[in-house]
């Protein structure tokens, strides 16, 4: 751990960034070009599936260092001056506090890889937290699928409920468990889902409970298409 973040107590509530097309206005959202998002990620219209809320009355803890917190994902007060998706433009990955993932990251397809991660931790925690991981490997514009690697599987939802125990406040660098990604097509972008909060997701596609949960942060990534992969060196 490092020193102590400052603690801040004027409640802070957040959601995610990805593309949702059950969202306030009804426009429909793409994911990627020609494919339509079918990520939750709004909370309020459209619901369920009930995009993820994390309230934060006061905060407990969050994914890095920094969260803009705002009213919904589409629509209210949101302090980053914009909402996190704006569907009459098709605009996603709005939200300013994403900053939880070591990155660039680079998935090499059937390989097993792991995430490196920060975490802040604001006050005195008497319970584990859990942190997911959601990723679209296939590029269909949802989170739920499962797919195969040489008969060993790589489902999207690919970190589920990690366990964590930090009971003092600091700043914490950690790693997921391995996990085996799924990346054919490692030229075109991919949308990934990162949540911690204090119970555990129960959900393939990436959604939370129906009254959200009282801590934690979603930060959701459009993650760039890699042309060029450096393939990994063999051990003699």
């Amino acid at each position: 751990p490092t020193p102590t973040p400052i603690a801040t107590q004027q409640p802070l509530p957040d959601l995610g960034d990805a593309p949702d097309s059950s969202n306030s206005s009804g426009i429909a959202m793409a994911a990627y070009d020609g494919v339509p998002a079918q990520f939750p990620t709004v909370f309020g219209a459209g619901s369920p599936p009930y995009g993820p809320l994390h309230r934060n009355s006061d905060i407990a803890f969050l994914l890095g260092y920094n969260l803009t917190s705002e009213h919904d994902a589409d629509n209210g007060f949101d302090a980053d001056g914009e909402p996190n998706i704006i569907p009459s433009d098709n605009l996603a990955d709005r939200d300013r506090g994403d900053d939880g993932l070591q990155l660039p990251l680079t998935f090499l397809h059937c390989h097993p890889t792991m995430l490196e991660y920060r975490i802040s931790v604001m006050k005195h925690l008497t319970g584990p937290i859990y942190l997911n991981v959601w990723i679209d490997w296939n590029r269909n514009g949802r989170w739920r699928d499962v797919l195969a690697c040489n008969g060993r599987i790589a489902p999207e939802w690919a970190v589920r409920n990690q366990r964590i125990t930090l009971s003092e406040p600091g700043v914490y660098a950690l790693r997921t468990p391995v996990f085996l990604p799924f990346n054919d097509q490692p030229q075109k972008p991919l949308w990934l889902r990162v949540t911690l909060s204090e119970t555990q997701a129960q959900y393939a596609d990436g959604s939370g409970p129906p009254d959200g949960w009282r801590w934690g942060e979603t930060e959701d990534y459009l993650l760039p298409g890699v042309h060029r992969i450096a393939l990994p060196l063999l051990s003699r």
